[in-house]
């Protein structure tokens, strides 16, 4: 996926969708720091639906104990009914304490 490209030791890993629609429309979700603290994440993005729907996509980065990111990424992406897109974004945050993760929320509107 264009802006995840790493070695392979610096593969993101396993993040943590958020529960509702993320469950239905985001799979294969990675996120993680590279040694220099900076997160990048991945995922595919289906529309599960039958009509065409516009997804706002954010991955973000922080503890679960604070509500406020340490950083975040945010992008629109309209797909027709059963079609896919790759999800990468590749500077979400910089930070390397050990208590951070990252987290995707997803929201979905009819296409305009």
């Amino acid at each position: 996926m264009a802006g995840c490209s790493a070695d392979p030791e610096q593969t993101p890993e396993a993040g943590t969708p958020e529960p509702g629609i993320e469950a239905e429309v985001l799979s294969d979700f990675l996120c993680s720091a590279d040694d220099d603290g900076v997160w990048r994440g991945k995922a595919t993005l289906t529309n599960v639906g039958t009509a065409a729907n516009t997804y706002t996509v954010r991955f973000s980065v922080g503890t679960s104990t604070n509500t406020s990111a340490a950083g975040m990424h945010e992008e629109d992406f309209t797909l027709q009914a059963g079609e896919s897109t790759d999800v990468a974004f590749a500077d979400i945050a910089t930070n390397t304490s050990p208590e951070m993760e990252c987290r995707a929320h997803v929201t979905a509107q009819p296409a305009q």
